[in-house]
This record gives structure tokens, sequence and C-alpha cells, in this order.
């Protein structure tokens, strides 16, 4: 089960099971899509193991909480060691989950910066950055595009510099917003796991604290005018 489907399953759990009692299970293979609450805004994250949740169950990751808290239907597309160039654990890259969040049509993207990028010919991150976001802008001319700064609970602002300025000029060109974050959790008592990178529960709140509050004063799409009909991924 993917952390999209763990997140809409344990967080959306009664939307979901009337709209399956009205519609019937959906084909086999088909695109997994929102499940909404009455007038709930449809977005979707493009991340990696910072917003997957890595090391805690999905409910507790911070996209899940956005949705608990602003009543939003939220697609978690994280995963864990995926970048706009670098391979997650499933083997892809950002391209899979813009894929993903086309095909779900939001009327919000929010898509993050990421350490995994880290050490990559600007030229090549430089490409795959602005792939990505035309893709994104393109298909879904009408939803409000968020860049986020990269987390991580062990590479400092100055190390994150490129890979956030990189996705930040490419955002921005595009006609969206960009968020700076820093590091909320980072060198934090009881707000970094083990491992010195990934945020606990605890650190998960933190982030999303802080980001519900960023997203305060950007206004969100209507259903409406989110997406052109018919448009579709791109390669």
């Amino acid at each position: 089960m993917t952390a999209r489907a763990r997140l809409l399953r344990s967080v959306l759990v009664a939307p979901l099971l009337l709209l399956l009692a009205a519609c019937g299970d959906p084909a086999v293979g088909s695109p997994p899509t929102p499940v909404g609450t009455p007038g709930g805004t449809a977005v979707a994250v493009i991340g990696d193991s910072i917003a997957s949740g890595y090391g805690l169950t999905v409910p507790q990751a911070w996209p899940a909480l956005l949705a608990q808290d602003e009543g939003w239907d939220v697609d978690d597309l994280g995963v864990a060691g995926a970048g706009f160039v670098a391979s997650g654990s499933n083997g892809t890259t950002y391209a899979h989950q813009v894929d993903q969040a086309i095909q779900a049509a939001p009327r919000l993207v929010v898509i993050t910066a990421t350490d995994n990028d880290m050490g990559t010919d600007d030229a090549t991150l430089r490409s795959a950055v602005s792939s990505a976001v035309l893709r994104l802008k393109s298909a879904l001319p009408g939803a409000e595009l968020v860049g986020l700064s990269a987390l991580s609970g062990s590479a400092g602002d100055a190390d994150l510099a490129e890979v956030d300025s990189v996705l930040q000029s490419a955002v921005t060109a595009a006609g969206g917003r960009w968020i700076t974050l820093g590091q909320p959790y980072a060198g934090r008592t009881g707000l970094v796991q083990s491992d010195g990178e990934h945020p606990t529960a605890d650190g998960q709140k933190v982030i999303e604290a802080a980001l519900r509050k960023a997203l305060a004063g950007i206004p969100v799409p209507d259903a409406a005018s989110a997406a052109t009909p018919g448009a579709a991924p791109g390669p």
C-alpha cells in the first residue's frame, strides 16, 4: 500500500466508504483520486521521506496532519529517498509524483525541495526541476503551486541553499508561491528520530504548524478553475 493510499484510508475513511458505496470499486489499475469532504480542498504533496512520514505511521506525517486540521483532501505522494533527480525507495523520481498529481487534478500542489538532490550537477538539477514545474503549470493552469524549502534534521540551510534556490526560481517563474520554513525541528530535543535526519511525530507536528501558518495567506482556487479538462501527464 502506498503512502498516498494509506493516508486516504487512515485520515478520510468515512468519506471513502460513502463514495465506494455510491459508486462501486474503481477499476483495477486506475489511478487513485482524492476523496473529498464536503467543500474540501484537494491538495497534492510532492516530496521525500519527510513528507511521507519515514519511521512513523502515515497519519503522523505533516500532510495528514494538515488534512485533519484544515479539513482538506490531501494526497501525500511523497516517497522516501526521492528527489527531482534522485530515485526513491520505489525506484522513481519526482517525475512520477508529478504524473500522479496531474491525474488527481488538485487545486493546490505543494512541491518540496529535498536534500536527496544535494550534490547533483547544477544543469541536471535545473533541467529536472524546470521540467516538473512546467508540466504541473501546463496541466493544472488553475491550480495554486507552492514550492517549499527542503527540510532536514542533518543538513543546514546553507547546505540546502542550492536545491532551494533552483526550485524557488522555477516555481516563482511559473507564477507560484515560495515558502521558506528553515529547519523547525532540527536539533531540538524530542523532535528528531535517532537517525538524526527524520522528524519524530512531535517534529512532524512542528512542521505542520509552521506550514499551516505560512499557507494561511495563500488563496486556493475553486474546483472549477483548478484543471483544464483533458489535461494529461507529460512523458
